[in-house]
């Protein structure tokens, strides 16, 4: 008769063989690009989902790669924002922005950054479109992986991140996908940087493959109404965050308004907020000032680039240039919410 010791051994047997079968995968297909398993040409040479899950991608990327100067910032400073610019005074860069990042998630990506590299200088690209967490609302799934400081000391969350890489079924299901197929999301460079001509390339194939499609429903779609999103009374306690790690850390902040699209200033117009706009770019000086002189420090470096058009050009010249350019370049702007290269700094 098969007793219960011998049932509750098989049990515990098994499911160590299962986890043990399925953290070997996870490490050799390496989906995240966490670890350094031996290269198997058609089986993990290639990681084409890493941008689906560039929150805990990028936070590894940092530990790995020990940058001395960080970018810090929403889809738009992931996309139009080298760290191979041959003006960055401390190398390596590493990219750290991530889709629709607020305040919030900046300051959190800067803790974790100061937390595990020498991070010695950091951009920090503000956006007046940027979407701020609402007071209260939980996300349905937390940044657990980034390291924090707890009253002084560093806060590891290497088990965290050992976890999600090896035996969370969301690594598992993105292993098997990448075994079975050939296509791949947008290509996260190794320095951070998503690769905005790869970006372009589907924005034609988009238009080629589907002639219904429009370059201006395209632009359109980033005339996102600026009163559902911007807010004076923001989360401006994150700010000061960051101006309380940079002074503790000694890390030298440049902040950079990002660049807006002249058809979004428009749309802001036509909304009758250029108020709030102005009221947002105040509250973010009076913010500056106030952590300067809590801290005792100099007031810090801000740029204002918001009222950088796409060369001077009306939106209709830059339509022409988005359809006409050679494939080998990229106009200044993908789109009416995301600049590329030509603007943000050349690839060297």
């Amino acid at each position: 008769m098969f007793s219960t010791r011998k049932y509750l051994l098989c049990l515990v047997a098994t499911t160590l063989l299962v986890l043990t079968v399925a953290a070997a995968f996870n490490w050799v297909m390496n989906p995240y690009n966490v670890f350094d398993p031996p290269v198997l040409k058609g089986i993990n040479d290639r990681q084409p989902f890493l941008h689906s899950q560039e929150r805990f991608a990028k936070a590894c990327a940092v530990i790995r790669q020990q940058p001395q100067t960080v970018i810090l910032g929403s889809s738009r400073a992931d996309i139009g924002l080298s760290p191979q610019h041959p003006g960055w005074p401390r190398q390596p860069v590493y990219n750290f922005g991530v889709a629709g990042a607020s305040l919030e998630v900046l300051a959190k990506h800067f803790e974790h950054a100061v937390a595990v590299a020498p991070v010695k200088n950091a951009l920090i690209m503000l956006d007046y479109a940027s979407k701020e967490t609402p007071p209260g609302f939980q996300p349905a799934v937390r940044d657990r992986w980034l390291d924090q400081f707890e009253d002084g000391a560093r806060d590891s969350q290497a088990a965290a991140r050992l976890h999600l890489a090896l035996l969370s079924w969301a690594v598992t299901s993105t292993g098997l996908k990448t075994l079975f197929t050939n296509g791949c999301d947008n290509v996260q460079l190794p320095d951070g940087q998503l690769d905005n001509q790869d970006c372009w390339r589907r924005l034609q194939e988009k238009h080629r493959d589907n002639p219904g499609w429009s370059w201006e429903a395209n632009f359109s779609l980033g005339l996102i109404p600026f009163s559902g999103r911007l807010s004076v009374g923001r989360q401006w306690e994150h700010l000061q965050h960051i101006f309380d790690l940079a002074a503790k850390h000694d890390v030298e902040i440049t902040y950079v308004i990002s660049p807006t699209h002249d058809l979004l200033w428009q749309r802001c117009i036509e909304e009758e907020n250029m108020d709030t706009v102005v009221a947002w770019r105040s509250e973010l000086l009076r913010q500056a000032h106030a952590g300067s002189r809590r801290l005792g420090r100099p007031m810090p470096v801000i740029w204002d680039f918001a009222l950088a058009e796409a060369a001077g050009m009306s939106p209709a010249a830059l339509m022409e240039e988005m359809k006409s350019h050679p494939h080998n370049t990229l106009p200044l702007y993908l789109e009416s919410s995301h600049f590329t290269q030509r603007l943000g700094g050349p690839r060297s």
